[in-house]
Parts: structure tokens; sequence; C-alpha cells
């Protein structure tokens, strides 16, 4: 699954002041409704957080990738965040995280939810690509190298 099909430059957010979890998950949780869902911030932030009560998302290497469903979201959602300082995420390896990728998913879409968080997982297992998404100042340049990469990918 090509993550960067879901990811578009206006979904990209780099140096972000977000102190911590919590505050992270709300901003993660305005997007259904700036993408003009009606999901209020407070019911998507809910789900996220009882997605995070569950197992954190925090899957080591500095990355969280915190997920939900919510039944008014159309299509997947899929949004970086790099927040302007690392944050405790509660992960698995107990280091901090300064990359997200967050995704809020319709209901009945389960097999590409799996996808989608494969490919995530796939590219977040390149160092090179960890190491750009936490240099890069630009989201286009960013989005060019996610897609650049998974083309590669391709043949391996």
């Amino acid at each position: 699954m090509k993550i960067w099909k879901y990811l578009s430059a206006d979904k990209i957010f780099l140096d972000i002041p977000l102190e911590n979890k919590e505050k992270l998950i709300r901003f993660l949780a305005k997007i259904p409704e700036k993408s003009g869902y009606e999901a209020s911030v407070d019911e998507v932030a809910e789900r996220l957080l009882n997605r995070e009560k569950t197992m954190s998302t925090g899957i080591g290497r500095g990355v969280a990738v915190p997920h939900a469903i919510h039944p008014n979201v159309a299509a997947p959602l899929l949004v970086f965040i790099r927040p302007e300082s690392p944050m405790d995420f509660d992960s698995l390896d107990n280091q901090p995280v300064d990359i997200v990728f967050g995704l809020i998913m319709p209901e009945g879409k389960t097999h590409l939810h799996i996808q989608i968080l494969a490919g995530i997982s796939r590219v977040c297992k390149n160092r090179t690509f960890l190491n750009s998404a936490r240099s890069i100042n630009d989201p286009v340049i960013l989005l060019d190298n996610i897609r650049a990469l998974e083309k590669d990918m391709e043949f391996h």
C-alpha cells in the first residue's frame, strides 16, 4: 500500500508547538472537521484516546501512529505531524516521539486500514526516511521523498 496516495502536502504539519500527547491527539482530532466531515473534535479525540488506552501507538524509533475509526469519515484521512519538540508517547521503546502519522478511517474498511498501517510501518523502518522526516522543512519535498521511497521499495 502506497501511503503517499493518501497523504497531501496540506496534511503535513511541520514543527507544530504541541507540548504533549493529549495536545497532539486534539490537533489530530480537528482534521476530520477541517476536511468537511461532521465529526466533532471531542468525539474524534475520544476515539483516538480510547485506542491509546488499548495500547500505545508509539511504535518505537521516535514514531507514533495514532489512529481511529469514525462513522462520518468517508475516506481515509492520513496526516503527518512533526511536533516542535519530541514528546513522551508511552512508546514501546520508551523513547520520545518526534514523527507522527495520524490516521482516521471510515467504518467498514478494516482491510484498507491495516494496509495503510503496514505501509506506514514499512516507510518508518527506513532510516533515511526517518532522518529526512526530522530535517526537511517543506511539506512538498517531504511528500516527494515518501513517494520516491515507496517507488524504490517496489523492487525490494
